[in-house]
């Protein structure tokens, strides 16, 4: 699921910040201690965005093989018999 928290660290202190209200897309988010420039709104949601994809490709892109069997099996021992009707 995704981290809707918007908070943010800083690259630079590690402090932690975050959007107030709903921001514009190319709204800039400055730390609130050292004043470095950390990341827009918009790239930080692509980033978010790009890391669940990625996570749930990994997810099913290396499936567990025992688990993968045993749903096969329950899928194969639940088929209707020869002469019944779909």
């Amino acid at each position: 699921m995704l981290n809707r928290s918007r908070n943010v660290i800083c690259p630079t202190c590690q402090s932690v910040n975050s959007w107030e209200g709903d921001p514009a897309p190319d709204e800039a988010l400055h730390c609130h201690q050292c004043h470095e420039f950390i990341n827009t709104h918009q790239r930080y949601v692509e980033g978010l965005v790009k890391g669940e994809v990625a996570r749930i490709m990994a997810r099913y892109a290396d499936p567990d093989s025992c688990y993968q069997l045993s749903l096969l099996k329950r899928v194969l021992a639940d088929q209707p018999s020869v002469g019944a009707r779909l």
